[in-house]
């Protein structure tokens, strides 16, 4: 998660590409679908691409990154950390909220 937040990047695996090229700037906050929880609230910046930082999503920063399917995201505030049971109500709101009024 540390590398993500650094670079202000969130990033899927090559098999997600086609999901992450619908995220447009302004989507409503974004989940992590690897611990299953939500961090933060984040908002989406860029539309989905590959590779908008190829090498910053690995540990070191010198390997090709596992998550080539790309988002820059603005943190807009940092939260202890909620797991998906707890947030599906909040994540279903947003959504809705988001669809309704654009």
């Amino acid at each position: 998660m540390r590398e993500f937040l650094s670079n202000k990047i969130f990033g899927s695996p090559f098999a997600h590409l086609a999901y992450v090229k619908k995220i447009k700037p302004g989507l409503p906050p974004l989940f992590n679908y690897s611990d299953r929880q939500l961090h933060g609230i984040y908002e989406v910046t860029s539309s989905g691409e590959m590779n908008i930082n190829p090498y910053g999503l690995s540990e070191d920063g010198k390997q090709p990154t596992k998550y080539p399917a790309q988002v820059r995201i603005c943190i807009r505030k940092r939260c202890k950390s909620l797991f998906s049971t707890n947030c599906i109500q909040l994540m279903t709101y947003s959504l809705t909220r988001t669809l309704l009024f654009r």
